[in-house]
Order: C-alpha cells, then sequence, then structure tokens
C-alpha cells in the first residue's frame, strides 16, 4: 500500500494488517518520510498488548491500495521510532473488504462489494 506525502507523492509502505489495533499506526521515521511535522497532529496515547504505551500524533492521510482505492483516514505517527506500521481498524475497516485467506497465507484488500443496503450483520 502507498500513503501520500505533504508534497503530493506516493510512498510505498510495509504494514502488518492488525485487525486489533484501533488506528492504523507508523513509525516517526515514516511520518517524516511523508513530510509531515509530526507532533502538529492530535496527540493521544495508544495501549498495546502486554501493556506498553506509545505516544503519537494523528494525522489524516491519503492511503492508496491500488490505482483506484484511494482513501482518507486517520493515520497515527508514532513519537518514537520502536513500533511497528500496523494498518488498524478506525476508517479502513468499516470502509474496504479485507479477507485473510490462511490457506493461501494471503490478505486481500478491495473495495467494498456490497452496497450498503445489502451488507448484512451477522
Amino acid at each position: 500500500m502507498e500513503f501520500q506525502s505533504r508534497d503530493q507523492t506516493y510512498h510505498a509502505i510495509s504494514v502488518l494488517v492488525d485487525s486489533g489495533a484501533i488506528i492504523t499506526l507508523l513509525s516517526r521515521s515514516v511520518g517524516e518520510l511523508l513530510k509531515l511535522d509530526v507532533t502538529s497532529g492530535r496527540l493521544v496515547d495508544l495501549g498495546a498488548v502486554g501493556g506498553a504505551r506509545t505516544r503519537a500524533f494523528v494525522h489524516s492521510l491519503t492511503i492508496r491500495f491500488a490505482d483506484s482505492l484511494v482513501i482518507q483516514a486517520p493515520v497515527a505517527i508514532a513519537a518514537e521510532e520502536n513500533v511497528p506500521n500496523l494498518l488498524g481498524r478506525l476508517g479502513i475497516f468499516d470502509r474496504l473488504q479485507i479477507d485473510f485467506d490462511a490457506t493461501l497465507h494471503e490478505t486481500r484488500i478491495t473495495g467494498p462489494w456490497l452496497a450498503e443496503s445489502g451488507q448484512v450483520l451477522w
């Protein structure tokens, strides 16, 4: 997937899809690569499994999953470098189709295949 920088160029960034993460999280160096003033975003304190805490700053970024699949979503940029890049739920899982296929060892991200009127809640 690619994240758009402030100069409108896209940068391919490897992320782990984390269905347990509330928000997408990127390391500080990725924020700097995207030419963000990292600390200008809204300050949040994120928790992780095991009790670790991460201070981060939330920005609204454009994310491109394919040439025709582009969305805006909140992304937390960590104040520190020592965090994994994670694709979280907020603004992503509610707008895209995410398929985890353990038999093929792959994850597919596509646009929604049902209109809101055709969605079924189980």
